[in-house]
């Protein structure tokens, strides 16, 4: 992938990042998981499937913020070519 390909693929993942509707989807996922994984009513393989989408909700949103420096690195970078 280019410089400019990853600057571009991070200026998407900073849309998504700073997205109100995207950002208070992941705040109920998370709230709701949390909750039903501290609710001592479910088994523990319930508590652990809960655990493990909790874990995939916050690697989604890892993704991006890399995906997101990345993209701050590539931009970076390009400026320094044209610099030369």
């Amino acid at each position: 992938m280019t410089n400019e390909e990853k600057r571009a693929k991070g200026g998407r993942a900073k849309n998504l990042l700073e997205n109100e509707l995207l950002i208070e989807a992941y705040e109920i996922q998370e709230k709701t998981l949390i909750n039903a994984w501290k609710d001592d009513r479910n088994s523990k393989e319930e508590r652990e499937v809960l655990w493990n989408l909790y874990q995939g909700v916050l690697g989604a949103q890892e993704f991006l913020r890399k995906v997101l420096i990345t993209g701050n690195d590539a931009a970076k970078e390009i400026q320094r070519q044209l610099q030369k």
